[in-house]
């Protein structure tokens, strides 16, 4: 009986062990939250700025752009609920936001 009680905990811990693994695994495809897009397209904004790809007008474009993106997801967040499709929009805004500097800095 002892011999059977450890190949049984011995098989669950085994188990356990794969299915941490693949919770892991799943965690690495996620694609990224809003504050990790924003922070993305701020980096490749000054990233543009300092390599001249980006000109003055072009940033302040750029950066009222990012402005009214973080304003609208403020404001949808104010009620203390912030839905699939206002979170569809902010994705979309960060969407077009982002084919805006890849134009900018392709200039």
């Amino acid at each position: 009986m002892n011999k059977s009680l450890r190949l049984i905990f011995a098989s669950l811990f085994a188990i356990l062990g794969l299915s941490v693994v693949s919770f892991a695994q799943e965690g690495e495809n996620k694609p990224p939250s809003i504050n990790e897009r924003q922070q993305n397209q701020r980096e490749r904004i000054k990233d543009g700025v300092q390599d001249g790809d980006i000109k003055k007008k072009e940033l302040a474009r750029l950066a009222k752009e990012q402005a009214g993106i973080r304003q609208q997801e403020r404001r949808f967040k104010s009620d203390g609920e912030f839905t699939k499709v206002e979170r569809a929009k902010v994705q979309r805004n960060l969407n077009q936001s982002s084919r805006h500097i890849r134009r900018a800095s392709r200039k």
